[in-house]
């Protein structure tokens, strides 16, 4: 589980931390495609300080030294190649990672002119979870001061029991 919760909260990082560019605005044009991949590396940030909030703020974090023992790779692939594709026939996109434990997890994206939204997610062979109300975690065009709100619900089993789950999502486009 360890392993899928790390890989759920990058999902969100790899959108969330796109608008970090001055002043850039995001469509879906800039989003990830199939062919795509994406690591995320962990640097030992001691002794940074954030920089100004704000409109028009650039932050320079060249010198951290990447930690390599932390490092996530992500690949995009069409959800036809995946064995769940069939499962979520919205999904445009599908972002995977595979991990020690768990094998391949996979999050399965909408990604359109108006939003990028997560219509399911698999963590290995574990568990699927289809999204009855998905998750949009950002409505396009986003940039510096936007903000994507929104309600997600799905129902799922595991090892014999039912989960149901609920919640909110919130992106901003700020510092």
């Amino acid at each position: 589980m360890k392993g899928f919760i790390g890989f759920f909260a990058a999902a969100a990082c790899l959108t969330a931390a796109a608008p970090a560019w001055a002043q850039y605005t995001l469509t879906l044009e800039e989003m990830f495609d199939v062919g795509d991949s994406a690591t995320i590396v962990t640097a030992d940030a001691a002794g940074v300080t954030p920089g100004d909030s704000g409109a028009n703020q650039t932050w320079d974090f060249s010198f951290l030294s990447p930690q390599q023992t932390d490092t996530l790779t992500f690949d995009f692939v069409a959800p036809g190649s995946t064995p769940y594709g069939g499962q979520f026939p919205t999904a445009t996109v599908v972002q995977v990672q595979e991990t020690v434990d768990q094998g391949l997890n996979y999050v399965f994206w909408n990604l359109d002119n108006n939003a990028a939204t997560i219509v399911g997610i698999v963590g290995g062979d574990t568990f699927v979870i289809p999204y009855s109300n998905p998750s949009t975690v950002m409505e396009f065009p986003f940039s510096f001061g936007s903000t994507t709100t929104d309600t997600f619900a799905s129902e799922f089993s595991t090892s014999g029991a039912t989960v149901s789950r609920t919640g909110d999502t919130e992106t901003r486009g700020d510092a």
